[in-house]
């Protein structure tokens, strides 16, 4: 399963007046319309969201090692997923299952507005077949019971989506940027390698490195390290260290492990390594250091809990300017209500990139039935104390901000209203660049 970073950390940076955020928020349940490519990108992130839930249950059952068992062989082996073999369970009762311990709210809809199918084998949680989560699609209507395990054209949108026993069946293949493809390979080494680190200390006791590898300079025989398939370093850190071992980094080229497992107090015990955008053969020494993060074609290697190669970390956030576009308009539609939160999903819209941190807008706020103000923020973190546009009761007013949007390929955004009386107001947002 892919891991992904589901909220940007960035505070909202507004122009207006301070105010007092009210309590919690709560989130309007409504049917959202959504370009085919946000409608993707939600259901997508509905299901991984979903799945990493149902697998911290049904760890909770049967514990770490059982729920590993229980899912490796059959579904990341299998050609073929048949959903008949997976008991269906309602949306009511997955969601006291699963919220709020594992879940903080559990949709009932996809991307496009259909019914996700939830299954999950409660009465049996250590068969072979346990816990599954479907998407349609577009067109609202399955393919069939059976799946060839595979990822399809992102420009489908019609394929159903499809999640099994802690793995996508059926989803779309990533198309990243080479900067995106960077990024993500760097944080999936990251992670891999803590895996391994934590396999290390749980082997030995401690760390038997003695020399760090991060000192410049120093070099690095791959050639010293011993080979370990994909599939041996899944059975050896999936499910205790980290859930998912990824078998193709950020370019989609597949990644090379290394891990001495037959003795594990060595001097050289555990690598990883990626060839880089041009996918090249890892070399056999490298000097420790890091390289020009524009230069995608370079190898990336950590080795012994700290990295080789790498690319040197970007300072600050790059600002670029387009012509300003319309992101939306609640005119048409509804009105933001006060003391109620309404999502909105820009991350698609008006040319934003994926790997966008932010975006630079101008909000107007349209007929407001009494004074008050609006706050925008990322999805899914707290209401921040200050507001981003002030108005009067019956004013249209304008204001330019910086907003943090989320860094899952949606760019979420949420806005929150507080209009006197519990009166509404109508918001409308102007793009006029991004921060990445």
């Amino acid at each position: 399963m892919k891991v992904r970073d589901f909220a940007s950390t960035m505070l909202v940076v507004g122009f207006g007046g301070l105010a007092l955020a009210l309590g919690a928020p709560l989130v309007q349940e409504v049917m959202v319309a959504r370009t085919d490519r946000q409608a993707q990108a939600r259901t997508v992130s509905d299901v991984d969201k979903i799945g990493v839930a149902m697998f911290s249950w049904l760890t909770d059952q049967v514990g770490a090692a059982a729920a590993g068992q229980s899912q490796v062989p059959d579904t990341v082996t299998a050609q073929t997923v048949d959903m008949n073999s997976y008991p269906a369970i309602t949306h009511g009762a997955l969601e006291t299952l699963l919220v709020p311990q594992y879940l903080q709210n559990l949709p009932e809809l996809d991307g496009w507005n259909h019914s996700y199918d939830f299954r999950l084998n409660v009465a049996n949680p250590q068969a072979q077949q346990v816990m599954g989560i479907r998407s349609p699609g577009r067109d609202g209507s399955y393919l069939g019971p059976v799946y060839t395990v595979a990822r399809f054209d992102p420009e489908l949108f019609d394929e159903d989506i499809v999640w099994a026993d802690g793995f996508d069946v059926r989803t779309p293949a990533l198309v990243l940027t080479d900067r995106e493809a960077q990024k993500k390979t760097v944080r999936d080494i990251s992670n891999v390698g803590a895996a391994m680190f934590n396999w290390l200390l749980d082997q030995v006791g401690f760390a038997a490195k003695e020399e760090p590898q991060d000192e410049k300079g120093s070099v690095v025989s791959l050639s010293s390290y011993p080979a370990i398939s994909h599939a041996t370093l899944e059975s050896v850190l999936v499910p205790q260290y980290i859930q998912d071992v990824p078998e193709l980094d950020g370019w989609g080229h597949h990644y090379s492990y290394y891990l001495n497992l037959a003795d594990p107090m060595a001097n050289q015990v555990m690598a990883i390594g990626s060839g880089g955008g041009d996918a090249s053969n890892l070399l056999n020494t490298y000097t420790v250091t890091s390289f020009d993060s524009d230069f995608f074609d370079q190898d990336i290697v950590w080795a012994d809990g700290s990295f080789v190669r790498s690319p040197a970390p970007l300072h600050g956030l790059s600002y670029f300017a387009f012509t300003p576009c319309r992101v939306f308009d609640t005119r048409p539609t509804a009105a933001l209500q006060s003391g109620v939160t309404s999502l909105f999903e820009i991350g698609t819209l008006c040319d934003i990139p994926t790997s966008a941190k932010a975006v630079a807008v101008t909000v107007t706020v349209v007929g407001p039935t009494g004074a008050g103000y609006v706050t925008l923020f990322p999805a899914g973190l707290p209401v921040p104390a200050v507001s981003t546009i002030n108005f009067a009761a019956g004013q249209t007013r304008s204001n330019n901000a910086v907003l943090g949007i989320t860094e899952d390929g949606i760019g979420s955004i949420e806005a929150r209203a507080l209009v006197g009386g519990d009166g509404h107001v109508d918001l409308v947002m102007d793009v006029t660049g991004y921060f990445e």
